[in-house]
């Protein structure tokens, strides 16, 4: 019995003294904080993702006017940036290997600014626009394989790229529980639009002492969207 009310009472107390704390929380001023970093927990435009690992730093110029700057790596889908697939001649994993080894890059950056509104002493609204760039390279390699299947005697490697350059604007708004800390969510829209660099794909089939090599390359194309921006983040003054 002793313990339960030893546990209340400590429950009681740190319960109250976060209230207390809570109460005295208000967002930061930009000449006693002007830097601020965070991290985007869910951010997605539509057909082109910025999510996690993605950072974004900001300047407050006062505090009506910020400049930032968001970087990011990955395509925001999980995509593995390097995998290795093993094809073997027969079924039960004897006989010959064939190696596909893939390669990823992609990286995007954001630049732009945000106007705060008043809001109160632990709200800050915000209206934000921003340009987006980025790229990206795609480099797989075959080893006895044809990527698909094992294939004695064949070699081969495909490349390719993108780049993309874009903008957002939209409003968001940020809240601080505690003391330099806070959440946000933003809502907007965007366009991005990419182009993709020629994709060469290079095989070469040996056999009997004899080799041929072939070489395909795919024109380069674009696509553009036109789509929803949303980002829930969370972040810390200093």
């Amino acid at each position: 019995m002793k313990k339960f009310m030893i546990a209340g009472m400590l429950l009681t107390a740190s319960t109250f003294g976060f209230s207390q704390t809570y109460s005295e929380v208000e967002k930061p001023s930009a000449d006693e904080n002007p830097f601020s970093m965070e991290v985007l927990i869910f951010s997605g435009e539509d057909g082109l993702n910025w999510q996690e690992p993605t950072l974004r730093f900001r300047y407050f110029v006062n505090d009506e006017i910020a400049a930032r700057v968001q970087i990011g790596l990955g395509d925001g889908l999980g995509t593995p940036m390097g995998e290795t697939n093993r094809f073997y001649e027969n079924i039960d994993g004897t006989g010959g290997e064939g190696t596909q080894e893939i390669n990823r890059m992609s990286w995007n950056l954001q630049l732009g600014g945000e106007y705060h509104f008043a809001g109160t002493k632990k709200f800050s609204p915000y209206g934000f626009a921003g340009v987006n760039l980025g790229g990206g390279s795609f480099n797989e390699t075959w080893d006895q394989t044809d990527g698909d299947d094992y294939v004695e005697g064949l070699t081969g490697e495909i490349t390719a790229g993108f780049s993309r350059i874009g903008a957002v604007g939209g409003l968001g708004m940020e809240f601080y529980p505690v003391e330099n800390i806070y959440v946000g969510l933003e809502l907007g829209i965007g366009f991005n639009s990419l182009s993709y660099n020629d994709t060469e794909v290079s095989t070469t089939f040996t056999a009997g002492g004899q080799s041929s090599t072939n070489t395909l390359i795919t024109a380069r194309g674009g696509e553009s969207y036109l789509g929803t921006h949303a980002a829930l983040r969370i972040g810390w003054r200093f």
